[in-house]
């Protein structure tokens, strides 16, 4: 230590202070309090404070500490080191915990049983995930905190990680759509399904339509204002602006009706248009209701019927009233038509509730479901049902039937899908000139094109602001028309666009807008499918937000393994660790 390294001076007063006896000296000396400004006898009084008692105690005492504050032995840091050492084994047995609720969460599986104990009996699958993993690693015995609300705060944080994960992405893609679907569960509390549609583009700029499950929400009223008022409040409480909505109706958006259910609400028309296709499906309950009542009969059907085929319920009815039905013209004729009808309706529902299909392929696989049934109403359909019914030749193939079934449950259903997918035509004319950027300047005169871009113009408009420019648009679209090839996809085209880095932010946003509009709302009514699983019997008091969490993981499994909770781990371990008391 350099030769009077403790006098220090203080500019702002003009005084000299000695640096060690101000922290340990507790004597009303100058250089310890008021300091030393005689300049003219400082000399004189820096040779008696140096060599006094009070000084050498303090200097030496200040010595030691340096001594140990460099070879960090002072009672702080060996403290430190205990906590830091506390910190990561809590962090290690985090990471284990972690892992057991996201299994147990991803499976739907039960935490707790009717004990909190280790190595008892009915202590649930979450104690006894931790006495496996034990066998393997005794870190996790030793630790106390493995009660519910160590459970219910881990899933929080895994569920906020996501949370915000997903509302990351969402505001990096800026546009989205909502998709909202309730159900009674087993509590008979209504639930609010909340699933949010939008683009992600990652770093190789590929394009993906996303659609990722937010929360289950509990509801009392399910009036359209009540059940709007929950989601603009949700929307507002995320941090999701409104104005960026375009699904679902919302200010500047594009209501879109789960056109699947639509497809049902089709075939739900076409039954009732007839007494005939009514008796029918009363028949087919009652032959369920026949061979489900005995599992002997249930074994004899399964043994004849063919390529995994089986029956299911639809209503209550009687058999004995409808035995003589089977045997009739009309039943099997009914077979045939309901068969090659509900076969085209199924193959074309499946198609619409993939998320990749865009409006425009919506459209066009419902025309082609739509001239199926036109075809089908004809003679030569009528005759071809008929011919398949019956093995050997129908010499009267029953006119009335024809007319009065047939044709009348075809003419419905044709005409249903038109009523009902009007507003999806509606959208595609906004849209369909987006369908083909490649092709777009031999499709449309130039006058036809710039009518198309200002209606979608004012269709993305509101009073104050406009999402693109009409004119602007037009110039990209013949720009882009040059490089992209024909029949080149939205999806394909938005890629390129960020692939090559090109400045056509008009044509970008329209196109987001377009892939970002829902075609189903499958996914809301997927994630019933896990509610179901989640609050059963055994679970029906569950508090709502351990109940959005769980679901959010297991639905959600895929961006919860992708996450980084190193950061919230440490976090986490260090408040569990200055809980413990040191000695």
């Amino acid at each position: 230590m350099n030769k009077m390294s403790w006098l220090v001076y203080s500019q702002t007063k003009d005084i000299v202070f000695c640096y060690c006896c101000k922290l340990f000296c507790n004597s009303d000396i100058l250089l310890t309090n008021a300091g030393f400004n005689d300049w003219q006898n400082l000399h004189q009084y820096l040779k008696e404070h140096e060599t006094s008692i009070n000084h050498l105690c303090s200097l030496t005492n200040w010595m030691e500490l340096s001594n140990r504050l460099c070879s960090s032995t002072t009672i702080n840091a060996v403290q430190q080191r205990q906590l830091n050492s506390e910190i990561l084994c809590w962090q290690a047995v985090l990471e284990c915990l972690l892992a057991i609720i996201n299994f147990l969460a991803e499976q739907c599986l039960a935490f707790c049983g009717s004990s909190d104990i280790l190595y008892e009996n009915n202590h649930g699958n979450f104690l006894k995930l931790i006495e496996l993993l034990a066998k393997f690693d005794n870190v996790m015995i030793h630790t106390h905190y493995l009660g519910k609300n160590t459970q219910n705060e881990i899933i929080e944080l895994i569920s906020n990680g996501m949370h915000n994960e997903i509302l990351s992405t969402l505001k990096h893609a800026k546009y989205y759509s909502i998709i909202v679907d309730c159900t009674q569960d087993l509590s008979k509390t209504e639930q609010m399904s909340i699933v949010l549609r939008f683009l992600k583009t990652d770093e190789n700029a590929e394009v993906k339509i996303c659609e990722h499950f937010l929360e289950f929400i509990s509801v009392n009223e399910t009036t359209g204002k009540a059940l709007t008022d929950v989601i603009l409040q949700r929307l507002e409480h995320c941090g999701i602006p409104l104005e960026n909505i375009c699904g679902q109706g919302y200010n500047n958006a594009f209501f879109i009706p789960c056109h699947v259910h639509s497809l049902n609400l089709v075939v739900s028309d076409a039954v009732k248009s007839s007494k005939d296709a009514v008796s029918y499906f009363t028949t087919v309950q009652a032959i369920y209701n026949f061979f489900s009542a005995s599992t002997h009969r249930w074994a004899v059907l399964k043994k004849y019927l063919v390529q995994k085929l089986t029956l299911k319920s639809l209503s209550q009815t009687r058999w004995e009233s409808r035995i003589d039905k089977m045997m009739q013209f009309q039943f099997s004729c009914c077979t045939v038509i309901w068969h090659n009808i509900l076969n085209q309706i199924n193959l074309t529902s499946k198609v619409m509730q993939n998320i990749t299909t865009d409006i425009s392929e919506e459209k066009t696989i419902l025309n082609k479901t739509s001239e199926y049934l036109k075809k089908y109403h004809s003679d030569e359909g009528f005759e071809e049902t008929v011919k398949e019914a019956h093995d050997d030749p129908v010499l009267d193939t029953n006119e009335r039937f024809k007319v009065e079934c047939s044709y009348c449950i075809l003419d419905v259903a044709i005409t249903s899908t038109e009523e009902r997918f009007c507003q999806l035509h509606g959208h595609c004319e906004t849209f369909e000139f987006l369908y083909d950027i490649g092709n777009v300047k031999n499709q449309f005169f130039k006058e036809d094109l710039i009518k198309h871009c200002q209606d979608l113009h004012l269709a993305l408009s509101t009073d104050t602001a406009a999402d693109i420019d009409a004119v602007v648009l037009y110039d990209e679209l013949t720009a882009l028309s040059v490089l992209i090839c024909p029949k080149t996809s939205p999806l394909k085209v938005l890629e390129f666009i960020a692939r090559n880095d090109f400045f056509t932010p008009n044509t970008a946003i329209a196109l987001h807008i377009l892939l970002t509009l829902p075609v189903s709302v499958a996914s809301g009514e997927h994630s019933f499918s896990k509610l179901k699983l989640l609050k059963n019997y055994l679970r029906a008091t569950m508090f709502q937000n351990h109940l959005s969490g769980l679901a959010l993981i297991s639905i959600e499994g895929t961006i919860a393994k992708n996450l980084d909770f190193t950061d919230l781990l440490k976090d986490y371990a260090s408040i569990k660790t200055t809980k413990i008391n040191f000695i």
